[in-house]
């Protein structure tokens, strides 16, 4: 008995799908114009594999995973909440859900970056270096510029500003 729910287990992690994209806005006429872009989960996909690689991943880790975008943040005692990542036990993948509030620019500035460092590295006590890494959020940068369209070209300067990605 033990070992088929072990197998039925294996079995259910294999099979969840791709990442999937949505949006969860209270206020959606009052949010960043990137939110309600049709290409939204083309450019989250294409991102969030990108950031993925820079983390040290493979884009299937994200296999499983759902990103959602808010337009509330939350307070934890003192500090805001802009994003948060909970992983499914047993079944693998899990919910990201990014405050939109992280960029009005576009989806590759946000806080997404920091929540598939979540996924990718498993450390959610922040004690991996690269969290406070410039050095290594330029290259994240860097490496998102590649995959922003050619027309998006305030999303591309956001990228290069110092400072340019929300972590």
């Amino acid at each position: 008995m033990r070992l088929r729910a072990v197998a039925t287990a294996v079995v259910l992690v294999a099979c969840h799908g791709p990442l999937a994209v949505g949006a969860a806005l209270k206020s959606p006429e009052s949010d960043a114009a990137w939110v309600i872009d049709p290409a939204l989960a083309a450019r989250t996909t294409a991102a969030a594999q990108v950031m993925a690689g820079v983390w040290g991943g493979e884009a299937s880790v994200l296999d499983g995973w759902t990103i959602t975008f808010v337009d509330r943040f939350e307070r934890n005692g003192k500090t805001v909440v802009v994003g948060k990542t909970t992983r499914t036990p047993v079944l693998g993948g899990g919910k990201v859900e990014v405050w939109t509030g992280t960029s009005a620019v576009c989806v590759e500035a946000t806080d997404l970056a920091h929540e598939v460092g979540h996924v990718v590295i498993h450390d959610h006590d922040h004690a991996d270096a690269r969290w406070r890494d410039p050095a290594f959020w330029d290259r994240m940068a860097e490496e998102l510029c590649a995959v922003v369209p050619r027309e998006d070209e305030a999303c591309r300067q956001r990228l290069s500003a110092g400072k340019g990605i929300w972590h």
